[in-house]
């Protein structure tokens, strides 16, 4: 289980999130729309340490931490318990798939190279490229990187996944590609903060949906609820944009 509570975080006196509260529920897809700065990356950036908050706390797996005060231990345990799927991959150019998947598990965590190994293509074969092992980033498709990106956060089986539009910067042949993955992860129980713009996604992977408007969380609840009967003027907007 992962939860945010009471996030608020300002910038130059502006605030960006306004007592934010969203809590996955182990197994679960939760996803978070929201228009452009609404603080979508922002509450995803505070939820894997990258960002700091002026109030707020996180739990995961039952541990619950203040973010105003977290010591470098506290903060390595967090992030051994996440993975974090990014938009635009950021894969190592200079190594192969494989490189790319073993090399947090071998420098970060100490496995052996023949142990990082046999994990690696472990996760690569759970996203279909384990074929593509010795290939670099420069010769694979947008799908087929981003693919490699997801293996190289399932490798390390975290306790919750964290995905910031995993498919925006996809074609639409490329991007099923990925939304046969994610639909994977969904099957398999996976817990999961899914951000992003594209309802269609929301809609076949999302247990549940956070609208977030101008830093707060203004609507909530079950995927087909929320998209199908949105009670505020403002989900209303924004979903009659996305169409």
């Amino acid at each position: 289980m992962f939860e945010l509570k009471n996030i608020k975080k300002l910038y130059n006196n502006h605030l960006i999130l306004d007592d934010v509260n969203i809590k996955v529920e182990t197994g679960e897809i939760v996803g978070l729309i929201g228009k452009s700065g609404a603080g979508k990356t922002t509450v995803i950036r505070i939820a894997t340490m990258l960002e700091t908050v002026d109030s707020g706390e996180l739990i995961i797996d039952k541990d619950s931490y203040d973010l105003t005060r977290l010591s470098e231990k506290e903060i390595r345990n967090i992030r051994l318990k996440e993975g974090f799927v990014f938009q635009n991959f950021n894969l190592f150019k200079n190594k192969t798939v494989l490189e790319n998947v073993t090399e947090g598990l071998i420098y970060a965590r100490n496995y052996t190279k023949d142990d990082a190994e046999k994990l690696a293509i472990e996760a690569l074969e759970k996203v279909g490229m384990a074929h593509k092992r010795d290939e670099y980033p420069r010769n694979l498709s947008g799908g087929e990187s981003q693919r490699v990106g997801i293996a190289r956060s399932l490798v390390y089986n975290p306790s919750v996944f964290f995905l910031d539009e995993p498919t925006s910067a996809l074609d639409v042949e490329n991007k099923q590609e990925v939304i046969n993955v994610l639909k994977s992860m969904k099957d398999n129980k996976r817990t999961v903060l899914l951000v992003t713009h594209e309802i269609n996604l929301i809609k076949t992977i999302a247990d549940k949906v956070c609208f977030l408007n101008n830093g707060k969380i203004i609507e909530e609840g079950k995927t087909n609820e929320v998209i199908e009967r949105p009670k505020t003027d403002e989900l209303k907007h924004f979903l009659n944009s996305t169409i």
